[in-house]
């Protein structure tokens, strides 16, 4: 069997029982940053070998665990931190053991996500997770046009590096609408930053500095919108 084990994105403390138990089941434990891992497992006495499995080897290595598998193996993934294929590698060892009809059992823990959805103060009964936006401008204009037009918060997760590239997109586009800015989620020092319409948290974080990892929640398109498109072209959206 292969279990995806979801492991802490910051705070160590958050592992579960079961995640401790299942790693020390396995017979090999395949991860995203071999070195981490190894200092994690040593937290908590875990001895176990362990083999590299990232984006670059993800379809040689899902090749390998099924392998392992087939050959009476128990199989641990783990990534870098969160879990397994969820903006992080995992989804080919997931589909190929699929298609050799091998179980998958998932082990779940914390979510930046979740968490960032249940303090936000935003609608949490329909919600849209779209990971990181496109890098490329074209891709990146239509997909943010998409996400604005669904009657649900959308969730994204953003870079430092493109989060007032991605404000002043925003504010060209929907400004009334409320968004709140997670910094860190579930990591020691979280902190939701900002529950403002679009507009105003542009414009006071507009000369600040922005470090570590974020979840950018923006409301749903409850009303009638007028955005504009890539082409320059306005469309009514319901």
């Amino acid at each position: 069997m292969l279990y995806l084990v979801a492991t802490p994105i910051g705070n160590r403390e958050d592992i579960t029982v079961r995640a401790l138990k299942t790693l020390r089941q396995v017979d090999i434990i395949f991860a995203e940053d071999t070195r981490k891992t190894r200092v994690f497992l040593d937290l908590f006495h875990i001895k176990k070998p362990i083999d590299s499995y990232f984006e670059q080897n993800q379809k040689e290595k899902a090749a390998k665990i099924v392998q392992l598998i087939q050959h009476g193996k128990k199989i641990a993934l783990v990534t870098e931190a969160g879990t397994p294929s969820i903006s992080d590698p995992g989804f080919y060892a997931v589909r190929e053991c699929i298609r050799h009809n091998l179980e998958v059992e998932i082990i779940p823990g914390v979510s930046a996500v979740t968490a960032a959805m249940a303090v936000s103060g935003l609608a949490p009964d329909r919600f849209f997770f779209a990971g990181f936006l496109p890098r490329k401008p074209g891709k990146r204009a239509n997909a943010l046009q998409e996400l604005l037009a669904i009657n649900a918060t959308v969730v994204l997760f953003e870079s430092p590096q493109r989060m007032k590239q991605l404000l002043n997109e925003l504010v060209a586009l929907v400004p009334e609408r409320k968004i709140v800015i997670a910094k860190e989620m579930t990591k020691i020092h979280q902190q939701v930053i900002r529950r403002l319409h679009v507009r105003d948290a542009c414009e006071e974080l507009a000369e600040g500095s922005f470090k570590g990892e974020y979840t950018v929640l923006i409301e749903g398109n409850t009303r009638k919108l007028r955005l504009q498109d890539p082409a320059g072209d306005e469309e009514a959206d319901e």
